[in-house]
């Protein structure tokens, strides 16, 4: 009789998609959150960091994400992503109805989430071509 569970590995890896480390909170995690996100059409995240690692799956539709080195990777539907962590980076809804997807986090209680960057730094992407929501 086969089994009434099967598990399917979404992601298996000790590394982010950047190829560093997975980072774990620095303190045991005390608190840890699941979140689903939708990005509209022509949407961004706008450039941020994660002080832990996130772990992400797609839902419905394709995102690219970006780092400030101009390093993209796409994903599509099924697709599961470690963060980059401590790195300035951007989601994009290259689709065009919405992307959906399911975003995991541990972290300290005392940590932030995630980090947008100072307008200094934006203005520096800026003029990298690095695009950015809410400037």
């Amino acid at each position: 009789m086969a089994p009434a569970v099967k598990r399917m590995p979404l992601v298996k890896t000790t590394t982010s998609w950047n190829g560093k480390p997975i980072a774990c909170p620095q303190r045991q995690a005390r608190k840890s959150r699941r979140r689903g996100s939708k990005i509209t059409v022509g949407g961004e995240t706008g450039g941020h960091e994660h002080p832990a690692s996130s772990f992400a799956v797609v839902l419905d539709r394709t995102l690219e994400a970006t780092l400030k080195d101009s390093q993209k990777k796409s994903l599509s539907p099924g697709e599961a992503l470690v963060e980059v962590v401590d790195t300035l980076h951007n989601g994009r809804n290259v689709d065009k109805p919405p992307v959906k997807l399911i975003a995991f986090h541990a972290r300290a209680v005392e940590k932030a989430l995630t980090f947008k960057p100072a307008q200094g730094i934006r203005s520096r992407m800026r003029k990298a071509n690095f695009g950015l929501l809410g400037d």
